[in-house]
């Protein structure tokens, strides 16, 4: 059964989307960028595919949908049917956790593109705790090892103004290194008291990023950070 908090999230996304029009842009632009060399892909989170791309999805034969939420399967089923339907179209949903299943699952798709969607940000609302995160994050880079793969994930999180950002496109390339919370804080016109989601280091040392603004609610901004990593993605963000 979907929980309080499931139920929520997905009457809270479908009364957004226009507030959200800008950032699921920007998402599939980033999204777009990286070569068209997989026919599975393996999504794990996506909340039932608010800020999806059909154009994305048009690219794979295969489609492997992982999420906690037993309404994910259901709706991203029903919002992205165009884009999963045809003979040659095949979309799995599987209802477990991530952490558990992610191991036979790549064993299983040897040579799939493998994408976070909204996911690594969060896992402090499981762990509850930023070392074990940490640590499950670190779990996660090594499992990945030689893998194609991606993440887009909540990097900084608090109050703003109500007017859109900057093109994201201001923050693009930006190594984990090199880029400044202080000014993507100000771009959106941030004020009071932030929040860190634990998610500095998931991408090796060097990897090109992009900073992507969401206005979650309004007045509430997140700092989506979005990134590419393995053999294909030499250089890119």
């Amino acid at each position: 059964m979907a929980s309080a908090f499931d139920l929520h999230w997905h009457w809270r996304a479908w009364r957004a989307q226009e507030r959200w029009s800008q950032s699921k842009s920007d998402i599939e632009a980033w999204l777009c960028s990286q070569p068209q060399s997989h026919e599975c892909l393996l999504l794990l989170g996506g909340s039932a595919g608010w800020m999806m791309s059909d154009r994305f999805l048009d690219r794979f034969t295969r489609v492997v949908l992982m999420d906690m939420d037993p309404l994910a399967g259901p709706l991203f089923r029903l919002r992205h049917r165009r884009a999963l339907q045809g003979s040659r179209k095949t979309f799995v949903s599987l209802k477990a956790d991530m952490h558990v299943q992610l191991p036979q699952l790549l064993e299983d798709e040897p040579h799939a593109l493998v994408l976070f969607d909204n996911l690594l940000g969060l896992d402090t609302l499981q762990t509850r705790s930023i070392e074990a995160t940490q640590r499950r994050l670190s779990a996660l880079s090594s499992l990945l090892e030689g893998r194609d793969w991606g993440s887009i994930h909540d990097r900084f999180s608090g109050p703003g103004g109500a007017l859109p950002p900057l093109s994201s496109s201001t923050f693009h390339r930006l190594s984990d290194e090199a880029f400044s919370p202080t000014e993507l804080i100000r771009v959106v016109g941030g004020s009071g008291e932030w929040t860190d989601h634990s998610t500095h280091g998931i991408f090796p040392g060097g990897v090109p990023t992009r900073f992507i603004a969401w206005p979650i609610v309004p007045g509430y901004w997140h700092w989506l950070q979005a990134g590419w990593v393995g053999p294909s993605f030499q250089g890119r963000s």
